[in-house]
């Protein structure tokens, strides 16, 4: 008795299954949901009670008989194989068996000593077939809690010293914080993964593999954590998410130049990755720490922030802190003698392009 039937159909967006916590019925589903994009035809899933051997029925020529196995941590054994190749036999149909957690090597050896035309599908292989599907099938859900803390990567105390760095300010001009001040906002945290192979089609056997696991979270205009106000953690951010996977596809895509080493023709192997190949998956919010802070070095006041991404420097650009006076200045001068930086106020000539700080002067 067929329960449900799976229609053959295009291809949509990449769908995220994760088998801890999945029932039975629901493993079924999924198989056939990945049977039906494989095979190109529609998947029958037979009744739960009474199905006679067989979970799913392929509807190819000839027809497949699928048994689906969600054990959890036990393998397939033998007696399963027997009871499918007894509803198999009857038919005049193929077998299959899909079990995430393997087969015991009882079930093999009695496949291949008896010749019969039965798939064994463990989980890698599962994964690659839902891949191609383009479905994304993962072990367990990725524990998050609803927020998890980020810590500034860049402390207050490194604010002086990301100062004196960027500024390339003299070491003996004293930096001191003048306020600080701790922000908390909130972010929305993703994890991206893209798994992928390319393949020349001309003999030369090369390959190329893009292969991308990161968390991101999203973003502002400046780079920063957003805060989502008004959405509640569990929602679902269906907009941010098809921005990273239009994003990730286009840096992830590209063309690889190789020789042929038969002919030694110049070729290039293009890769071009697809929304669909990248599987973004929504985590939760996280609570996000910054610290802003207003220095004084020399006689410059500066405003910076510190958080995870770093320290960021306000009205900084290609400017220095003059070694002299200690002004922030954008024209530069080098002293011939101590090789400081200083600004054209205080630099004495000696002659074109000779140039010499106060103190060395003096």
């Amino acid at each position: 008795m067929i329960a449900r039937v799976v229609r053959a159909q295009g291809a949509r967006g990449m769908r995220q299954y994760y088998l801890e916590g999945m029932d039975g019925y629901e493993f079924e589903d999924m198989c056939a949901e990945i049977l039906r994009h494989r095979y190109q035809c529609d998947c029958d899933v037979t009744s739960r009670a009474n199905d006679g051997g067989k979970d799913i029925i392929v509807r190819a020529m000839p027809p497949i008989y699928v048994e689906c196995k969600h054990f959890g941590e036990a393998k397939a054994g033998r007696p399963i194989i027997q009871k499918l190749h007894s509803a198999m036999e009857t038919a005049g149909a193929r077998g299959m068996v899909i079990a995430p957690s393997g087969f015991s090597s009882q079930a093999a050896s009695y496949i291949k000593e008896n010749g019969y035309d039965i798939t064994l599908v463990d989980f890698e292989l599962l994964k690659s077939w839902a891949s191609d599907a383009g479905i994304s099938v993962k072990y367990q859900r990725p524990v998050v809690s609803e927020y998890d803390v980020y810590a500034p990567a860049a402390p207050a105390e490194s604010i002086p010293d990301a100062i004196r760095k960027k500024t390339r300010g003299d070491a003996a001009f004293e930096v001191e914080v003048l306020e600080s001040k701790k922000e908390i906002s909130y972010a929305r945290l993703f994890s991206i993964t893209i798994d992928k192979k390319f393949f020349t089609n001309d003999g030369s056997g090369v390959t190329h593999h893009v292969s991308v696991s990161k968390q991101a979270m999203s973003p502002d205009m400046y780079g920063g954590p957003l805060a989502r106000v008004g959405r509640e953690p569990g929602e679902r951010p269906a907009e941010e998410i098809a921005d990273l996977k239009r994003e990730e596809a286009c840096m992830a895509s590209a063309s690889i130049p190789y020789i042929n080493p038969a002919t030694g023709a110049k070729r290039t192997l293009k890769c071009p990755v697809g929304e669909k190949d990248v599987d973004v998956e929504y985590l939760g919010r996280v609570r996000f720490e910054s610290e802003t802070a207003t220095v004084k070095v020399g006689e410059s006041v500066l405003s910076a922030r510190s958080d995870c991404s770093g320290v960021k420097i306000d009205g900084i650009g290609s400017g220095f802190l003059c070694a002299s006076c200690g002004k922030y200045s954008s024209e530069a001068g080098a002293c011939k003698k101590c090789g400081r930086r200083v600004c054209r106020s205080c630099v004495v000539k000696k002659g074109l392009f000779k140039w010499e700080c106060k103190r060395c002067s003096g």
